[in-house]
């Protein structure tokens, strides 16, 4: 995720309007936002599975029951 993180910051330009003109880092900055959103998500999954709950088929399924939102709460 820190990888992820660090590569958003250095594709970001100074100014919104120059970052709305450059659709390369566009791309840049949402595919480490992708990744880093799928890898937060792995993490929760074993901590889940670490409490013994059961563990959501999809994205959608851990959100809808609540395993996300406490973890996002705190941080």
């Amino acid at each position: 995720m820190v990888r992820c993180v660090t590569r958003i910051e250095s594709k970001l330009p100074v100014t919104k309007e120059l970052f709305l003109r450059d659709i390369d880092a566009q791309d840049i900055c949402i595919l480490n936002f992708e990744r880093s959103i799928r890898q937060m998500i792995d993490v929760m999954a074993i901590l889940i599975s670490t409490k013994g709950l059961d563990i959501p088929e999809t994205m959608a399924g851990m959100i809808e029951a609540g395993h996300l939102q406490g973890w996002l709460n705190k941080n």
